[in-house]
């Protein structure tokens, strides 16, 4: 467990901010009311670029340490970014499967449901390695990303009546 609680902050910081962003991203394209097919190429272009930029900013993080290994400034980089795009992919797959299939509800809603799983499973998963209260980690994890994903939301209302 050891190993797994040192590479827990990379995947935390990658993971909670893939779906954030992404879902953010969505959030904003939804509140907007565009066509679902924009909302998939803006939330892969964001997995792509904001997860590369993301993993680079990591790394160069790393390296501005005093005694830096540069392999494990790698490693904590490419961490970050598997889980940037892993995470991130979440809210993106009700969109992606309703490219093929009917889906039994609206494909943003689906999204907000696999976001909030996401944080939920980032929630526990840092409770159960830092042995902290469980209720608190995941109470924590979905508030911090409901308030992001709000805020897009609305400022993607709210930009869109204004340019209509």
């Amino acid at each position: 467990m050891k190993k797994f609680k040192d590479i827990l902050p990379a995947i935390v910081y990658g993971g909670s901010d893939g779906a954030v962003t992404t879902f953010s991203v969505m959030a904003g394209a939804a509140g907007a009311g565009l066509d679902p097919r924009i909302i998939i190429i803006l939330g892969c272009a964001n997995l792509a670029s904001d997860g590369f930029s993301m993993a680079s900013a990591d790394f160069l993080s790393e390296e501005s340490k005093d005694k830096a290994n540069e392999k494990k400034s790698f490693t904590q980089a490419f961490i970050t970014f598997i889980s940037f795009v892993g995470v991130g992919l979440i809210p993106l797959i009700p969109f992606l499967l309703a490219l093929f299939v009917t889906l039994p509800a609206n494909e943003f809603a689906l999204s907000i449901l696999f976001t909030v799983l996401a944080f939920i499973a980032i929630g526990y998963m840092r409770a159960r390695v830092l042995k902290r209260n469980v209720s608190y980690m995941i109470f924590q994890s979905v508030t911090i990303g409901t308030l992001c994903a709000a805020i897009a939301y609305f400022v993607g209302q709210m930009i869109s009546a204004i340019v209509s």
